[in-house]
């Protein structure tokens, strides 16, 4: 059973690393956000939250409408891995 689980675990991580662009277009990034690459990650608040709806007007206006920069940071607009992993907006740096 233990090697099953580690075969179908080595499976869906090599899945999801291939699904991921090495780049993706302005265009895109724009619309996504973090979401370009990272699409399927669930919210960790619940839908309809007052939290979740803060965090996500937050991300809005630092052009990452999911949110994801307003507590791990990035680049939402970043085109390629490095780029999006590196930094922070600066409406969010700003900001404190």
């Amino acid at each position: 059973m233990k090697r099953f689980a580690w075969v179908a675990l080595a499976a869906l991580t090599m899945l999801a690393v291939a699904q991921v662009p090495e780049k993706v277009s302005p265009e895109l990034a724009a619309q996504k956000g973090c979401l370009s690459c990272h699409e399927g990650i669930e919210d960790i608040t619940p839908a309809g939250s007052g939290m979740t709806a803060q965090i996500k007007a937050f991300g809005a206006m630092a052009g990452d409408p999911a949110g994801c920069v307003v507590c791990h940071g990035g680049n939402p607009q970043g085109l390629t891995a490095e780029e999006a992993h590196a930094g922070a907006p600066e409406a969010l740096s700003a900001r404190g």
